[in-house]
């Protein structure tokens, strides 16, 4: 697969960035997403929809047959995370073994600041970037926490954090995600209380005394920790909240890891009027979302025309056009992945655990992601800028994100809310953010996409554009 072209940037006037972002607006970007009801004829699809690199919604996609009054009649599939289960142990399967993500706050592959001192203990840096906070958004505060008075001098080091991965059977998943979905634990995803009491993070540098090589210990202190902190710098074992699991792969799973449950039939194993307008044959893979609304994905693309279809549950995408890659602040970062300390039995804490992370250590490779939570800047539906509400206090907050990341201002977010029974046609290169409302369960199909065509071309000069 083709992969995005490192080239030199392409500078324009700040005219000209204001004029193309206008452009797009009027000629490209719709106001709303269109809903079709049924299967669209390739033709349609492909004239409406793919060659524009227009989104819609897609309704009936995927059916299922029932009796009722001596009669047969078809509805939407709808599957539920107990349904999977009960599926799995009819068929004597109960014992497949998912590869599930898992992190302290449900986002995974995300960009985090942390601060690193000379000794090797140092905290998170807050200041407008992702922490240990709500699902929704990103906090903007300056509580860098000094744990240790010796502590002179330090450094910022921003990082693109895969989630840890852990196996463990269908079952033993849906246990820990509805554990932590509790009334004990419904608190530390409370807007309000985050708002209070933000998470503090340490971190330990490599190679230090307290952690194996290559890993940056993270770990919480509450408030009232921090002068045990400074007595004992010695014995570190503070432990974060309970972790979020997220089933996410993204390596054609149904049929892999699940493949006895796609062996059920009541998945397509392709769309034919979706093949025939990609013209790039089947899926390359087909894969199963499981997750809550504590698991977030942050705004990224992806090489792939992509079906996505709600079994249960709603799911919420924030999308952008390829158009606005200059205007996202994608940039180049380290990457390292989460991982947690075991316990002496060799067991992951069944409650909340120590968790650690693991550095790639090689400054070569790195992965291009972007920085900025573009929901931090819409209000109703809209950009910030649009919007004159200066008497309003988040106003006043997300004025101060825009100044830290300028080019936000000229994108054009579009929130989706995508329930159970619909399914949602994503264009390739499309960038998206996605979470859920609740306990949702959804499965998509990747199609290739033509890197034979001019939008392919098209997007990799964009991409470079920067403002003077």
């Amino acid at each position: 697969m083709a992969s995005d072209v490192e080239t030199s940037e392409v500078t324009i006037t700040p005219e000209q960035f204001k004029n193309f972002s206008d452009d797009v607006k009027s000629l490209w970007v719709p106001n709303h997403v269109p809903i079709i009801d049924g299967i669209p004829d390739p033709l349609t699809f492909l004239r409406d929809y793919v060659a524009p690199s227009r989104p819609c919604i897609i309704r009936n996609a995927i059916q299922t047959t029932y009796v009722e009054n001596n009669g047969t009649k078809v509805k939407p599939l709808r599957l539920t995370l107990n349904d999977i289960v009960d599926l799995l142990d009819t068929n004597e399967s109960q014992d497949v073994m998912l590869t599930v993500d898992v992190t302290p706050d449900g986002h995974g592959d995300c960009v985090r600041t942390i601060d690193i001192h000379d000794n090797g203990i140092a905290t998170e840096n807050k200041s407008g970037n992702r922490g240990l906070s709500d699902t929704s958004t990103n906090s903007c505060h300056d509580d860098t926490m000094h744990i240790s008075k010796s502590i002179s001098k330090s450094k910022l080091k921003k990082m693109f954090v895969k989630p840890e991965e852990r196996k463990m059977t269908v079952k033993e998943f849906r246990e820990i995600l509805r554990n932590g979905r509790s009334e004990r634990w419904k608190h530390e995803w409370n807007e309000k209380e985050n708002a209070k009491d933000r998470s503090k993070l340490q971190v330990q540098e490599q190679n230090s005394d307290f952690v194996d090589e290559n890993r940056l210990q993270i770990l919480k202190l509450d408030d009232d920790e921090v002068e045990f902190c400074e007595e004992r710098s010695d014995q570190i074992s503070y432990t974060l909240r309970r972790p979020v699991p997220y089933y996410s792969r993204q390596n054609d799973c149904l049929r892999n890891e699940l493949k006895q449950l796609f062996e059920l039939n009541l998945f397509p194993s392709s769309f034919i009027f979706a093949e025939e307008a990609f013209s790039t044959g089947p899926p390359d893979a087909i894969n199963l979302w499981i997750g809550d609304e504590r698991s977030v994905s942050s705004m990224h693309k992806d090489h792939y025309e992509n079906l996505f279809y709600v079994l249960s549950g709603e799911k919420v995408f924030t999308i952008c056009p390829p158009a606005d890659s200059p205007f996202l602040h994608e940039a180049k970062f380290e990457s390292g992945t989460f991982c947690t300390l075991q316990n002496n039995d060799g067991k992951f804490d069944s409650g909340i655990d120590t968790w650690s992370v693991k550095s790639d250590n090689s400054e070569d490779f790195g992965v291009r992601w972007i920085e900025p939570d573009i929901d931090n800047i819409i209000a109703d539906g809209k950009i910030l800028n649009d919007i004159s509400v200066e008497q309003d206090d988040r106003y006043h907050k997300e004025k101060s994100y825009l100044k830290k990341f300028p080019n936000l201002q000229f994108a054009h977010p579009l929130k989706i809310h995508v329930s159970e029974g619909e399914m949602l046609y994503l264009p390739s290169l499309w960038y998206h953010k996605v979470t859920q409302l609740c306990e949702t369960i959804g499965i998509n199909y990747w199609y290739d996409m033509k890197f034979d065509s001019p939008q392919w071309s098209y997007f990799n000069f964009i991409q470079h554009l920067r403002c003077k």
